[in-house]
């Protein structure tokens, strides 16, 4: 019979050519193969068997394989195809996988919770720690069972530990903004005394509740400290204080005083109603005095300075007036800034009719 790794294709043989005569990679031919590509094994009465077959999923078959057994895929390896020629046919075992056996078919294995396995080499093992196939979860990281690459710890969350398949709420009063956090505070010993200090503290004018992250400060309320926790923790705005929601950090979101201009209640800026001035810091609108009023025409008005006196012939009796009231009355004059109808009674030999601004003499021969 042909030699075992060869085949005999042509009658009358009397050695086998050790070089055309090979069996084809991909294949095994058991001896007495008529064909280098065998698909079968025939077994004759004597009990000889002949032929050979393809080569099997979790194998390689190069050129001359004897047995379908021969050339198993290595630990880290798996081959889910038949005719396998090489050991280039055995895969790396999948990412988040470990193939721990040889001539395996699939990757079914999944990498230890904690630990990563990288497809790239095909891990050996479902818990590595050489970085050659994977590695223990790093800080910052999550790695659920199966992972194959790290998982950065998400917004709102941290991970100070290693090997570790989920990561960690942000505790209340810390700010977890960025991906990948490990530690969220330091620790020194500064003559013997524990300094703890951190990036993430919550900040001014926020309070940040656990797993969510910083929230700013309601309107109307202010926080000039870090490390806020709850909404409760951002105080009420002071009385005549703009506070606009975030309030509280001196750099980036002061409380300030009600613009001239405004006045404040629940620290919420509002204009200055008409007849009313209100000067920087006003909780409540300051009325214009009697003998002026204030209409539109003035912007901001911030002292009394801004009222417009009450117009020569009219007067203005009240305070906070946004108009003039009405004439003079006759007999009186009411120069520029009244705040009377009878203003300046007129003096003997002057008169006035009313709405006017000042006497006039009478006529000669009148009285």
């Amino acid at each position: 019979p042909c030699l075992p790794g060869y085949a005999c294709t042509t009658l009358g043989k009397t050695n086998v050519d050790l070089v055309n005569d090979i069996c084809d990679a991909g294949y095994w031919c058991r001896g007495g193969s008529s064909t280098k590509t065998p698909t079968s094994l025939s077994i004759a009465a004597s009990g000889f068997a002949s032929g050979g077959g393809n080569c099997d999923p979790g194998y390689y078959c190069p050129a001359g394989t004897i047995t379908p057994t021969e050339n198993p895929c290595p630990l880290g390896t798996y081959n889910p195809n038949s005719n396998g020629q090489s050991l280039a046919a055995c895969l790396p075992c999948d990412a988040g996988y470990a193939c721990r056996e040889y001539a395996l078919t699939a990757a079914t294995e999944l990498c230890t919770a904690g630990y990563y396995c990288d497809g790239s080499v095909g891990s050996q093992m479902k818990s590595p720690l050489d970085k050659a196939y994977g590695d223990e979860c790093p800080k910052g990281h999550y790695c659920p069972e199966g992972t194959g690459t790290p998982n950065l710890c998400e917004i709102n969350t941290f991970n100070p530990a290693y090997r570790q398949a989920e990561c960690q709420d942000c505790p209340a009063g810390y700010d977890c903004n960025v991906e990948g956090i490990g530690a969220i505070y330091n620790t020194t010993n500064i003559n013997g005394i524990l300094i703890t200090s951190s990036i993430f503290y919550c900040p001014k004018g926020y309070y940040c509740p656990e797993g969510q992250g910083a929230q700013a400060c309601p309107q109307n309320t202010y926080r000039d400290a870090l490390r806020g926790e709850k909404v409760e923790d951002c105080y009420t705005c002071p009385r005549g204080k703009l506070c606009p929601s975030g309030s509280g950090d001196p750099n980036l979101a002061p409380v300030t005083d009600c613009p001239a201009g405004s006045y404040c209640i629940d620290g919420i800026a509002g204009d200055c109603p008409l007849g009313n001035y209100c000067p920087e810091g006003t909780l409540f609108p300051q009325p214009c005095a009697p003998g002026s009023y204030l209409d539109s025409s003035v912007s901001n008005p911030e002292s009394q300075n801004d009222c417009l006196p009450c117009t020569a012939g009219k007067y203005c009796p009240f305070y906070g007036q946004s108009q003039v009231e009405g004439d003079c009355q006759p007999g009186f004059a009411c120069p520029l800034g009244s705040s009377s109808p009878t203003q300046e009674i007129c003096a003997p030999g002057t008169f006035s009719n009313g709405g006017v601004g000042s006497c006039q003499d009478c006529d000669v021969g009148e009285y």
